[in-house]
């Protein structure tokens, strides 16, 4: 995202320095999009800071086609593959290939790589991607990851998949739908609306259509998380004051209900500038 402060008052970087020893993990993570010095003070911070800081800055170089990005990504695979293939979603390069050939070749049994590597595929609409995908889908139960690694597929493939998982599993299904805005994305948010309107939240993640602002509307006490992370790549007075309003609410709340804490922090800082997903759109438009 394009801006420095919130309202002319919050520095984003204060903010991932005020978070990144509490939530390690998802403030490298939010990084993603972000090739500035100060960016790049906090990665460092957070590859000395630990195993969380170091899958953390892995995931948030999605969007960092640098040789500095690369070779950072290659020095990361043993630690945390699964998070180097996430910081590759979206991305169509040669190098990006290589990385995902070597994370399947070498790297596939080990916990979530299967579904960090489908989820690397967003946007992705070629034979090499759906050959991946098949070929993940064939060893392991990874449905649930597909979807989220078909943000942004218009394809006829992409959309049987969606018909037929779209009542076993609407949210993931709606996760599917983020980026696209047509009569058949919006005929299906309808559907899944009907069951489970968190799902249709999901699907407008970086919205700023009128439904997305009332659906945030609605949810913002019940799930800040989803609120916070569905304003990813919004730079209007309006997203910013939600902004502001969850930091709000995230100073007031009891330090001791930890888990709704941290839940609120992670929710905040993947809407705050750009994660792995939004940087998937934002290569592919």
């Amino acid at each position: 995202m394009n801006f420095e402060k919130i309202n002319n008052e919050i520095n984003i970087y204060d903010i991932y320095n005020d978070f990144k020893d509490d939530v390690p993990f998802y403030t490298g993570a939010c990084l993603a999009g972000l090739d500035t010095k100060e960016a790049w003070d906090i990665r460092n911070y957070l590859l000395d800071h630990s195993k969380d800081g170091k899958r953390g800055v892995a995931q948030g170089l999605a969007g960092i086609n640098t040789e500095e990005a690369f070779n950072l990504r290659k020095e990361l695979l043993k630690v945390a593959p699964e998070s180097v293939a996430r910081g590759l979603a979206g991305n169509n390069s040669e190098e990006a290939w290589q990385l995902r050939k070597e994370i399947e070749e070498n790297y596939l049994e080990k916990n979530g790589v299967s579904e960090a590597l489908v989820e690397s595929m967003a946007c992705l609409n070629s034979n090499e991607a759906w050959q991946l995908r098949n070929r993940i889908l064939a060893k392991k139960d990874v449905v649930h990851n597909i979807f989220e690694g078909l943000v942004g597929v218009d394809s006829e493939k992409a959309w049987r998949l969606r018909e037929k998982y779209k009542d076993k599993d609407s949210i993931s299904v709606a996760n599917s739908l983020i980026g696209l805005n047509n009569d058949r994305a919006n005929k299906m948010r309808n559907e899944l609306g009907e069951k489970d309107e968190k799902s249709l939240l999901v699907s407008y993640i970086g919205s700023d259509e009128e439904p997305a602002w009332e659906l945030r509307e609605k949810f913002f006490s019940i799930s800040p998380f989803m609120v916070g992370t569905s304003l990813v790549g919004l730079e209007s007075s309006r997203a910013n004051d939600f902004r502001k309003k969850l930091l709000e609410q995230i100073d007031n709340m009891d330090t001791a209900d930890y888990d709704k804490l941290f839940s609120a922090k992670k929710g905040f800082l993947q809407g705050l500038n750009s994660n792995y997903i939004f940087e998937a759109l934002k290569q592919n438009k």
